[in-house]
């Protein structure tokens, strides 16, 4: 089972896509990163993933996750 799957994710501002038709599968388990040149859509792509921000209308079912699945730790200091 996958934990998140997008399927043509998009989202663009005043016209100009920061996010185009990114398909993206990580399986249950797995720990991805994201690298790349400043405003390449890697913190739109996690804002969308994760419910912060809305893709665009069209693309409305694009993001589905396993959400209840997801665990969050604290950072130790």
């Amino acid at each position: 089972m996958n934990a998140i799957e997008t399927h043509d994710l998009c989202k663009s501002f005043h016209g100009i896509y920061a996010v185009e038709n990114l398909n993206l599968t990580v399986p249950e388990g797995a720990i991805y990163g994201f690298i790349g040149e400043n405003g390449s859509g890697k913190s739109t792509t996690e804002k969308m993933i994760t419910g912060l921000m809305n893709p665009k209308k069209r693309q409305h079912k694009a993001v589905r996750q396993a959400a209840s699945r997801l665990k969050f730790h604290k950072a130790r200091t």
